[in-house]
């Protein structure tokens, strides 16, 4: 992992003030009061409102230069005063960075413990209903904007039921006690960011691929025909060794039956061939499929 990802700079005024808000989520990373290296990236910067109006120039040339993330926390009770959401308003035009501002201190402490383990891009720090929208703060910290429509365990839910949600100590999922729902940083980022969707379906076509190779040669090992899966039609069984379709656990479950085998040792022979067909594409015999899960 890149060290300066695990690192926080907070600026000398705030770093004692940042550790005793942190608590002992601060032992999970190195809280420098100088900014890393120049070559050195991924680092998040975090400072109170009233330093940062102190040191406008000083951050502003900071943030346009080196570009980290970037966050303002209040550790006491107090609102922000109205000329330090000026500062961010100014500050966020004038850089393109946009500042995370840490809602409370259970948020300060996750950005802290998912930087230490290497998965501030994977957890999420805080999340709000918006209006008609979900907002999902990660712990690195970027923020994901998707419709409530879109999720549809969440879509019957009242207002008020949407807004009583509550993010995990570990940011590892969202949760509404209305609904009984639970949703990860995945499942928003599969809405809200396409370049993110579009390797996700990547990496289904690719697996899709890898299994339609092995379930065919495993299928002509033991001497069965598409037709003789009972449970799947001779359609289905094809389009699974075409890679047009991923399987699931049940169908997995059927073609294992059909070996006479039990799922445990199916899944093992599959994977013993689904190595083999990835060292079969490198020499250039893979291709291209489209995806539908059956």
């Amino acid at each position: 992992m890149n060290r300066a990802a695990a690192m926080i700079f907070a600026p000398p005024d705030d770093a004692s003030v940042l550790r005793a808000a942190a608590g002992k989520a601060a032992a999970n990373v190195a809280i420098a009061t100088r900014p890393p290296a120049r070559e050195h990236t991924g680092w998040l910067f975090l400072a109170t409102p009233g330093t940062l109006s102190r040191h406008f120039g000083v951050f502003r040339d900071l943030l346009a230069d080196r570009r980290p993330w970037f966050g303002l926390f209040e550790p006491g009770a107090s609102a922000v005063p109205l000329v330090g959401w000026q500062d961010v308003a100014v500050l966020a035009a004038a850089t393109r960075v946009t500042p995370y501002l840490v809602p409370d201190r259970d948020a300060l402490r996750r950005l802290m413990l998912a930087r230490g383990a290497g998965a501030a891009d994977r957890l999420v720090g805080s999340a709000a209903i918006d209006g008609d929208d979900l907002v999902a703060w990660s712990c690195e910290p970027r923020m994901y904007r998707a419709k409530v429509s879109e999720f549809a365990a969440l879509s019957g839910m009242s207002r008020t039921g949407l807004a009583s949600l509550e993010v995990s100590a570990s940011g590892s999922r969202i949760h509404w006690d209305a609904g009984d729902v639970d949703l990860d940083l995945d499942s928003i980022r599969l809405r809200a960011d396409p370049e993110f969707k579009a390797a996700r379906e990547r990496k289904v076509r690719e697996d899709a691929r890898s299994y339609a190779a092995a379930i065919r040669a495993l299928r002509e090992a033991h001497g069965l025909a598409q037709g003789d899966i009972a449970g799947l039609s001779e359609r289905q069984v094809r389009r699974l060794e075409e890679g047009l379709n991923v399987p699931r656990s049940t169908t997995l479950a059927k073609l294992a039956r059909a070996h006479g085998l039990g799922l445990d040792r199916y899944m093992d022979e599959l994977a013993c061939r689904t190595g083999r067909a990835a060292a079969s594409r490198k020499k250039g015999k893979g291709t291209r499929m489209a995806h539908r899960t059956t």
